[in-house]
């Protein structure tokens, strides 16, 4: 194909004079930079206008002109529509694609099919005038605005040269678009994306550790902002760590909305009402008078709940924190408090946001829930069958500790009326040994029997085993593994 390339200096001086102007906003079909990124939470159809040039779309035109020759640029939505008409020719209005080259480069140019308010497609007939184009020339197509829901993947553009018109039309009605070398060029790319402009995540999961030394009704102190560690000695600690939010806000970057501005703030896109909720797969939170949770905002200490954060008294499966309108941009514990008398049992919590959304938002009501918190037994429990002390039978606990260092082991016994003993004996079992203790010394002044008795020791669960023995009047022996609770 021969095309001429005299006045090439003029036109790329020309080129270089528009791309330095309004042009320069254009979205590239050879670079692929995405100019505009929404909100995927914006409800409705959104028509926008193309301020800032925004929405241009410019690229090479990837095959050359010949002299006085028709070509036929089909420029393609997916995703959306057009919201104004585009205009055609090179007088008033002027021409979409008359900033291709110079109006005289052109002999003609007018948009011969589609291009109307609604369509998704438009067509153009350029001919090369007196002078060609060539095939590193670059295009501009100032878009006109355009109408989108932002339920779509994305608007996507598409650019192709053909040509022939009927080449160019043949999909306006449903049939392929003939490519049988009529399709001379054929480039696309995302001219609008969508994201969701909420960005909350969770810290991985933390472990607190349920202190066997207070019969499991305290945790492990581990200091400041810290969860205790397992094997803890005494502790007074009634807080836990939940769960703790890394991040709640605004996903990065420039995000616009439903008037192409950049969101600033998670609370032009959450409302009040939106919380943070915790569920435990114990079944309930064991939460009564004088205890309750909350979180501290903008710190991982839960020794501020109550004064740097806020605390409120929950009941039931669920805790929920009001989050909303509140953006976090450091890690927030999420943290849970005892009442220091009833026994805390192993349990995963998992963490999810309950989204309420500003007018003219919406999306998923809440966030997928994940494990955020974990709390475990530092120690081991075990547990005896009903035994008796009648006159004649005899009742023995064999405790051994197959660990490297002395174990001691808090002994609470009841009676089938639920009566418990009124103080707690405690017993030693030394590094690599077996202790006998007999079923009447862990039996101060009680009510009748049958009794059962618990051994908790803060020990690992596998540094701990016990038997409970039985002999009966007539010598013969009954023995039987001690239960762990939670495990068998």
């Amino acid at each position: 194909m021969r095309v001429s390339k005299n006045k090439v200096t003029l036109l790329s001086l020309a080129v270089a004079a528009l791309f330095a102007t309004a042009a320069q906003a254009a979205f590239n079909l050879d670079t692929g930079a995405t100019p505009a990124t929404y909100a995927k939470e914006i409800t409705g159809t959104l028509s926008v206008p193309n301020t800032g040039n925004v929405f241009d779309v410019t690229a090479k035109l990837g095959f050359g002109v010949v002299v006085s020759q028709d070509r036929f640029f089909r420029f393609d939505l997916t995703g959306g529509t057009f919201g104004a008409i585009v205009a055609g020719g090179l007088t008033s209005p002027p021409s979409m694609l008359s900033t291709i080259l110079p109006a005289a480069a052109f002999g003609a140019i007018a948009v011969v099919n589609g291009g109307q308010i609604g369509d998704n497609y438009v067509i153009f007939q350029v001919n090369g005038g007196s002078t060609g184009q060539l095939a590193t020339d670059a295009f501009l197509f100032a878009m006109p605005a355009l109408k989108f829901a932002t339920t779509a993947a994305a608007v996507n553009v598409q650019y192709r040269m053909f040509q022939d018109l009927a080449s160019a039309s043949g999909g306006v009605s449903g049939v392929p678009i003939i490519n049988d070398g009529r399709l001379l060029v054929n480039k696309s790319g995302a001219l609008v994306n969508f994201v969701s402009a909420i960005n909350t995540t969770f810290q991985g999961a933390r472990t607190e550790y349920i202190a066997a030394t207070t019969n499991f009704t305290f945790f492990c102190d581990g200091g400041a902002g810290l969860p205790g560690t397992a094997g803890c000695a005494a502790t007074t600690d009634a807080l836990a760590i939940a769960g703790t939010i890394a991040t709640y806000g605004l996903t990065a970057g420039v995000i616009l909305d439903a008037t192409s501005t950049p969101l600033t703030n998670i609370n032009q896109v959450l409302a009040a009402g939106t919380t943070t909720k915790l569920t435990t797969s114990a079944g309930a939170f064991q939460i009564t008078a004088g205890a309750g949770a909350g979180y501290t905002a903008g710190a991982a200490n839960c020794s501020l709940m109550g004064t740097g954060g806020v605390i409120t008294p929950v009941t039931g499966a669920a805790i929920t924190y009001a989050t909303s309108n509140v953006a976090l941009t450091l890690p927030t514990s999420l943290c849970y408090k005892v009442d220091g008398t009833s026994s805390i049992v192993d349990q995963d919590i998992s963490g999810s946001f309950q989204y309420v959304y500003q007018l003219g938002y919406a999306g998923p009501a809440s966030s997928t829930p994940g494990v955020v918190g974990l709390f475990r037994r530092d120690g081991v429990e075990l547990q005896s069958p009903w035994f008796t002390t009648t006159n004649g039978y005899i009742s023995r606990f064999f405790l051994t500790n197959t660990g490297s260092i002395n174990i001691s082991c808090n002994v609470l016994t009841w009676n089938g009326a639920g009566a418990v003993t009124p103080s707690t004996p405690v017993v030693t079992v030394n590094a690599g040994t077996q202790l006998k203790v007999d079923a009447v010394s862990v039996l101060p002044a009680m009510p009748s029997g049958p009794y059962a008795t618990r051994f908790v020791c803060a020990a690992p669960s596998a540094s701990m085993q016990g038997n409970y023995v039985l002999t009966s009047p007539s010598g013969s022996v009954t023995i039987g593994g001690m239960i762990r609770p939670g495990t068998n």
